[in-house]
């Protein structure tokens, strides 16, 4: 051995005691045939060894778990100069773990490989960690709660599915945006700075919000926002959950509206049977016959207005647009009999003449008949209800495919402003009208289910109204 090399070795020893040994990283060097020639104390404690004798000599590819990984590695080294990644290892008593790896191929002044030199990380609770972190994620992303995380100024940094759909937002979309573009007003900062002074205040805040997508439709949610802070007190980040509750407010509307209107609505008809049955039990001991007979139509009429408010306030929950059931060949003369036998006492009360035009060419109609009977029942009731003098005519008509019913009244007709409002549940002009404000409402569900159109036309107030309804012609069948 020459001088040289003799100074070499000295060297290699010296590195290999102090700064080797030393390391608080696990260090393995391994000859070019990839057996391991030399190993730190942290490598001997990292992989559960007693001590270095019982890893010296032995391949490199014992400490990994995947030995194909370990091999392609080896042959990486050889070509190039060294190799980062992460792997898993395989200790003494054969547990995993996981550890960062760098590697490297010492060459000596000629450039020919000497050796590798690999230095190891054990990053296990790293793993561990990024993997809850990751769990986390998913469970946050697939969430139907919609979920954002804004930085400490205001500006969103992260949003989940749940949030970019409700909002109407591409993935990423909202990333850099100040929270305040989801909130409506003039000023929506102003409504945000209010939330964030009281999470200042209380770490949280929680409550409806108004909001607007991005498509600028508007929308009420409830939202909850909580502030994530360092050990010194300091926000650095919100993450907020909101859900749409605007069908719940659109409920909560309707309840109220219909305990208003239902209140109100019932008393009279009420009331009106409860004088005709004083008034009959009267005729009765007197044996008065056409006082007997006037008691119980006004009677029969009244309980019939009180059936007519229950019926619409329960159809206004059951009908929907959900395909119609027990639709068949309907007869439109057989159920306009029907009503006009219900109607005929109001209207000979108001001196209205009641006028009935269906041809058999525009008879017959597909649908169901109870729900078609709703529909032209509600109208004739209106009709009849908004009329004082003159009359109402009901007409049918052959138009293509469609079955044109239209209903003209001689009464009060209806303003300009009150049009668009016609068909809104619980609309009312006046609170003193009777009914409960759901009759067109209930007509327009029913209609759409019948895949039809309803409209209504009127040329101001006191010019009466008219009433158009389109319905899928029937067939050839009796009906």
């Amino acid at each position: 051995m020459g001088k040289r090399d003799t100074e070499y070795k000295k060297i290699e020893e010296i590195v290999k005691d102090s700064i080797l040994k030393s390391s608080i990283n696990a260090i393995a060097i391994a000859n070019l045939e990839g057996k391991i020639t030399y190993v730190n104390d942290s490598f001997i404690k990292m992989w559960g060894y007693d001590d270095e004798k019982e890893i010296i000599g032995e391949s490199t590819v014992k400490l990994w778990y995947t030995k194909e990984k370990a091999e392609q590695i080896i042959e990486i080294l050889r070509d190039k100069k060294g190799w980062i990644g992460e792997l898993v290892a395989l200790k003494k008593d054969g547990s995993t773990f996981y550890v960062e790896v760098s590697a490297n191929m010492v060459k000596d002044e000629n450039g020919n490989s000497v050796c590798m030199v690999t230095s190891f990380i054990d990053i296990t609770e790293r793993k561990k960690i990024e993997e809850e972190k990751d769990k986390l994620l998913k469970a946050v992303e697939v969430s139907k709660e919609a979920i954002n995380i804004a930085s400490a100024d205001g500006k969103i940094i992260y949003t989940n599915s749940a949030m970019n759909e409700l909002f109407g937002y591409k993935k990423g979309e909202l990333i850099g945006k100040f929270a305040s573009i989801l909130n409506v007003g003039s000023t929506p900062g102003l409504a945000m700075i209010k939330i964030m002074n009281t999470i200042k205040k209380q770490g949280f805040w929680e409550g409806e919000i108004h909001n607007k997508r991005k498509d600028r439709s508007e929308f009420v949610s409830y939202g909850a926002i909580n502030a994530v802070k360092d050990n010194k007190g300091n926000i650095l980040s919100y993450i907020s959950t909101m859900h749409d509750i605007t069908e719940r407010k659109e409920v909560e509307k309707i309840k109220s509206e219909l305990i208003r209107n239902v209140s109100h609505t019932l008393k009279t008809p009420v009331s009106a049977a409860e004088m005709a049955f004083d008034m009959l039990q009267r005729a009765t001991e007197r044996k008065d016959s056409q006082t007997i007979k006037k008691a119980e139509r006004m009677l029969f009429n009244n309980l019939r207005t009180i059936r007519k408010d229950i019926d619409n306030i329960l159809n206004v929950y059951f009908i929907s647009e959900e395909k119609i059931k027990g639709t068949k060949y309907v007869s439109l003369k057989k159920i306009i009999d029907r009503i006009i036998k219900y109607t005929a006492y109001s209207a000979d009360q108001k001196k209205i003449k009641l006028i009935v035009d269906i041809p058999k060419s525009a008879n017959r109609v597909w649908g169901n008949e109870k729900d078609i009977e709703t529909l032209l029942g509600n109208i004739m009731d209106n009709a009849v209800k908004f009329t004082e003098r003159g009359k109402i005519t009901l007409t049918s008509r052959v138009k293509d495919k469609w079955i044109e019913i239209k209903v003209k009244d001689t009464g009060v007709g209806v303003i300009e402003k009150d049009s668009n409002k016609l068909f809104e549940k619980f609309y009312k002009r006046r609170l003193s009208f009777s009914g409960v404000g759901l009759g067109l409402s209930i007509c327009k569900e029913i209609v759409k289910k019948h895949n039809g159109t309803i409209k209504i036309m009127s040329k101001g107030e006191g010019k009466g109204t008219i009433v158009i309804v389109k319905l899928p012609k029937g067939g050839d069948k009796k009906a």
